[in-house]
């Protein structure tokens, strides 16, 4: 029996996404919601408006029950700015040089500047997304941090931050006392970690002082770094300052950019805010954090449906981007192997791929071969993107959609593949090597009708009904 719950011919294409609207909701409404129902209503496409609720849940696994679902969320959220993004920078990254450049002494120091550049990456996110003069922000921002210093109160913004060890910089004042500049040094108890730290608002105004000289001095050190930016995007050469800044091997960072110049205009640009800045945190956080996969060409492809998903909630600089990238990490966990070493795990696929041609449609497998087209030569790039360049995106997410609700992602992705491929084979057999080939490329200029979508995965969802667990080489001989 298929996992569709519907069935389209039997109404519009509204009603059959109404329908769907109204059983998906009441699942979701659910005390504690059951999976598996959840995947089959998500089998043939999503309505926009549940979406991003049910990839999060289908993806990452948590929401499942309604009361915590919220909270769940929301340490999703705190996790990503809270903690990942600079423990993947810990002090093992910086070498002596560079904790000379910054005036750093110890992880605690290291730990509070990741947390104040990531704040600074925020604000300037948010500065562009709303067209505002980017030089008016590193004065806002400083002048918001120096209030906060100035204040004999709670020390709001950087309270935890500098308990941490922020304080525990006494090589600057050595310097300077070397040099006759009589500077207050910093109580024991700011400086050793394991003495619990007295109220920050206790601070005596040298104190003050000069953790705003040092916060000053670092957010210019980024934001020197962080406004290049703009140039590289526009074609300038990457340096060596630009690269480090984020703690990447220069030729992935390279390849990074030029991915994101490549993906099409209307995806970086939303409501006159542009998107550039959220493609390169994410896609720079994955490789950080998935040191093996690192970032290999049409991994940006792979990220547009996820921006498109997430993009447009509240709070999209917060919410928005770390859901973002816990969907889109999960995703690439799935098939982390087609993008590590030689990237085998493609080629595998396109080995399997070709041998479901040959025992599902030998007249179709002897023809490719008679005209000298490899499976390779079309297939690679469908496995790379996950059919991003075939499909126009609303396409694309039906396809997601369906991939996601069914029991293994990555051998229906090779039955959906052998899918495509025989929808065409009239006109493959009617053509040589080169109509082939320039066909099977240009699958993007179709426009689908979405029962024509239907049909396609209700086609692979049989043969891999039928394959499923087995070695398709023995099937023939």
């Amino acid at each position: 029996m298929f996992p569709l719950s519907f069935k389209p011919m039997d109404y519009s294409l509204e009603e059959y996404f109404y329908q769907k609207t109204l059983t998906i909701s009441s699942i979701l409404n659910k005390k504690v919601l059951c999976i598996t129902e959840l995947k089959k209503c998500a089998w043939g496409g999503i309505p926009k408006c549940l979406r991003p609720l049910c990839w999060r849940i289908m993806i990452e696994g948590i929401g499942e029950n309604k009361v915590s679902r919220m909270e769940e969320f929301k340490n999703r959220k705190e996790k990503y700015y809270n903690g990942l993004k600079y423990n993947l920078r810990g002090d093992y990254h910086l070498n002596e040089d560079e904790r000379i450049k910054y005036n750093l002494n110890g992880c605690g120091d290291i730990k509070f500047l990741c947390i104040l550049e990531d704040r600074i990456n925020n604000e300037i996110m948010k500065c562009r997304m709303e067209n505002k003069d980017l030089m008016d922000i590193i004065n806002n921002f400083y002048n918001i941090v120096k209030e906060e210093i100035e204040k004999d109160c709670n020390f709001n913004v950087f309270k935890e931050e500098i308990k941490i060890g922020f304080l525990n910089s006494n090589k600057e004042i050595k310097e300077k006392e070397k040099n006759n500049v009589k500077v207050k040094p910093i109580e024991k108890k700011y400086v050793e970690n394991n003495v619990k730290i007295e109220p920050i608002e206790k601070m005596d105004i040298d104190m003050k002082n000069r953790l705003i000289y040092r916060i000053k001095k670092f957010i210019n050190i980024i934001y020197k770094n962080l406004i290049r930016l703009d140039e590289i995007f526009n074609g300038e050469e990457i340096q060596e300052e630009d690269y480090k800044l984020f703690f990447l091997d220069k030729k992935i960072f390279h390849q990074i950019f030029i991915d994101i110049r490549r993906i099409g205009k209307e995806f970086r640009v939303k409501n006159n805010k542009n998107l550039d800045f959220i493609y390169l945190e994410i896609l720079t956080a994955v490789a950080q954090n998935k040191p093996l996969v690192g970032y290999v060409q049409g991994m940006a492809d792979l990220l547009v449906p996820f921006i498109d998903v997430f993009y447009g909630q509240e709070e999209i600089i917060y919410c928005g981007i770390s859901s973002t990238f816990y969907c889109y990490s999960k995703i690439i966990e799935k098939i982390q192997d087609n993008y590590i070493g030689q990237q085998q795990g493609i080629y595998h696929l396109v080995y399997k791929l070709e041998k479901l041609i040959k025992v599902l449609d030998p007249s179709l497998y002897c023809h490719l071969e008679n005209e000298g087209v490899k499976t390779h030569m079309f297939s690679f790039r469908w496995f790379n993107c996950i059919f991003a360049r075939e499909f126009i995106l609303d396409d694309q997410l039906m396809i997601l959609d369906t991939l996601l609700s069914n029991k293994d992602f990555k051998d229906f992705l090779l039955h959906f593949a052998f899918s495509l491929l025989s929808n065409f084979k009239e006109k493959i057999n009617e053509g040589d090597f080169s109509d082939i080939i320039i066909l099977l490329q240009n699958i993007k200029e179709r426009k689908w009708k979405h029962s024509e979508l239907l049909v396609l995965f209700s086609k692979a969802y049989i043969n891999q009904e039928i394959f499923y667990g087995t070695k398709i080489e023995l099937y023939y001989k």
